[in-house]
């Protein structure tokens, strides 16, 4: 993604981007955004109703709902293959 944004600002890079198309990746990146929040959302309040009061207690396995919307949102013809742990904080 990094390679994309540099050549958002960079005059010297091939095959710029016109407006037309920097609009439709701003307009992507904030749908991208505005999809991932609301999903975060519903799984806080869905884990807060379950009691859960600990981050460490919070989990997502391949079951859960919200990994199953995600992945069909972002993934979905299977093209990334999802690692089974992805990041422990």
């Amino acid at each position: 993604m990094e390679h994309f944004l540099f050549q958002l600002h960079n005059p010297y890079a091939l095959g710029r981007f016109n407006r037309c198309i920097t609009s439709q990746l701003i307009k992507w990146f904030s749908n991208f955004r505005e999809f991932y929040y609301i999903q975060m959302e519903k799984f806080a309040r869905q884990a807060i109703n379950e009691g859960v009061t600990v981050v460490e207690d919070l989990t997502v396995s391949r079951d859960a709902e919200l990994f199953r919307a995600l992945n069909m949102h972002y993934n979905k013809a299977n093209d990334f293959e999802v690692r089974l742990v992805v990041r422990r904080s």
